[in-house]
Order: C-alpha cells, then sequence, then structure tokens
C-alpha cells in the first residue's frame, strides 16, 4: 500500500515535495522495520539528500532523516558510516538547539543507548 502510495504522488505531483518526501522515508523505515535492510538504505539516502537540497542541512527533517540513515547503517553491521553519522547528527541538532535543549539530550541518550547495545559477532 505504500509502495502505491509514494508511486501516485510521485506521478501527481514533484518528486520532491515534502508530501512525496514524507512518504518515501514512510516506505523507506517500513522496508527497515521488514529486515530490506538495503531497500531501506537506498530510499533513506535519497530522502537525506532532497531534504538537504530543499530546506538545508541545519533543518530538523534533514537531521532527522540523517538519524534514521544512521540506525539503517547501524542495523546493516555499517559501525563506521553509522558513527559518522551519528556524530554528525548530534553535531547538527547541538548547533541548532544547544546542549540544554531537552531534545538534544533525548538525541544523546538514544544514540548511547544503541551504540551500547552493538552485537560483537
Amino acid at each position: 500500500m505504500q509502495v502505491e502510495v509514494l508511486e501516485q504522488q510521485q506521478r501527481l505531483f514533484e518528486k520532491e515535495t515534502p508530501d512525496t518526501i514524507r512518504a518515501a522515508e514512510s516506505l523507506a523505515l517500513t522496508y527497515h522495520s521488514q529486515g530490506k535492510l538495503k531497500e531501506a538504505e537506498k530510499m533513506l539516502v535519497e530522502v537525506l539528500e532532497q531534504r538537504q537540497r530543499l530546506f538545508g542541512k541545519d533543518n530538523p527533517d534533514a537531521i532527522r532523516a540523517a538519524a534514521n540513515l544512521a540506525v539503517t547503517y547501524h542495523s546493516q553491521g555499517k559501525w563506521k558510516e553509522a558513527e559518522e553519522m551519528e556524530v554528525e547528527v548530534l553535531e547538527q541538532w547541538q548547533k541548532l538547539f544547544g546542549k540544554d535543549r531537552e531534545s538534544y539530550t533525548s538525541v544523546v541518550r538514544s544514540q548511547a543507548t544503541e551504540n551500547y547495545s552493538i552485537p560483537t559477532a
């Protein structure tokens, strides 16, 4: 169903409208939850590039897209890419909101929890 929604939005509207990008992100997150990590990664890279191009690198939606991509890298065992993306996300979030913001603390806590759950296989 999400694939159909995305395809219809891309046919009816421009490919880079906020709604179309949101639909692509939603589908990518569904792919991730289904274990289709390569498909999720490909779509999340596109979502990140589109959001950064349209709204700038420091836009909260672009930062969230980068965080989603970092989680996907992590899930694939791409530790270096995940770490680089997570550091970038934290730096952008801090730049945008400052260290004292509750949302920044939430991101740091989330990333720290995720980092400590890395399997050692």
